[in-house]
């Protein structure tokens, strides 16, 4: 009899084991969140610097920033703007380095003649968007600004300004992406109008060398 109970208890433990499992189990999406490091509260410029000042590393990149830009390395902005999408006069071009951080971040600096920027983005699986954030680079540009997008059909995102300086609203919005060439058009609106618009064609030139990473950021 007293084996039998024993038998019985073991029985009844495995069964409550099985059962537990499938209520407790973590599932991947779960597990991914909880070993990524977190988003900080409040990003800044010093947060994105210390990204930029990392060596590009694409371990474990989580595949919602992977699919949103997929590959690290120089690429080449030529943009196009003008008060209008109809009238886009004034021609300019850019180099953009990218590369991947910390499992969960693209980081990239944009260099146009004159001015830079640093750039962080990432997907926020708390609030199912992504996020991205600019820095104004050279000393004394304290520009800086916050975007949230959504995902569209193809893979495309839309992006809308958090932050931005003087009351103007940014929307971006992706026109068509490959792993090497991605067309963008911007909008600066302020109170519904449109103050000025640009198209981007940003093309992948060339993978970022060892070597080109450890001397960029000097």
């Amino acid at each position: 009899m007293k084996n039998l109970l024993l038998i019985a208890m073991t029985i009844l433990a495995v069964g409550c084991g099985g059962n537990d499992k499938s209520t407790t189990e973590t599932n991947p999406l779960e597990l991914e969140k909880e070993v990524l490091p977190p988003i900080p509260d409040k990003i800044t410029k010093e947060f994105v610097m210390d990204l930029w000042s990392q060596p590009n590393d694409e371990t474990d990149i989580i595949k919602e920033v992977k699919a949103h830009l997929e590959k690290s390395g120089i690429w080449k902005i030529s943009r196009k703007t003008g008060p209008s999408k109809d009238q886009l006069d004034y021609n300019e071009e850019a180099e953009m380095i990218l590369k991947f951080s910390n499992r969960r971040y693209a980081v990239w600096k944009v260099t146009f003649d004159k001015s830079y920027y640093y750039s962080a983005m990432t997907y926020d699986f708390e609030k199912e968007q992504y996020h991205w954030w600019e820095f104004g680079g050279e000393a004394g540009n304290n520009f800086s600004a916050e975007y949230y997008g959504k995902l569209l059909d193809g893979n495309l995102i839309q992006w809308e300004s958090v932050i931005f300086s003087d009351g103007v609203k940014i929307r971006i919005k992706e026109i068509s992406k490959t792993n090497e060439k991605i067309e963008i058009i911007f909008y600066a609106l302020k109170e519904g109008e449109i103050l000025n618009v640009a198209k981007d064609s940003v093309t992948w030139l060339e993978e970022l060398s060892t070597e080109k990473d450890r001397v960029i950021n000097k």
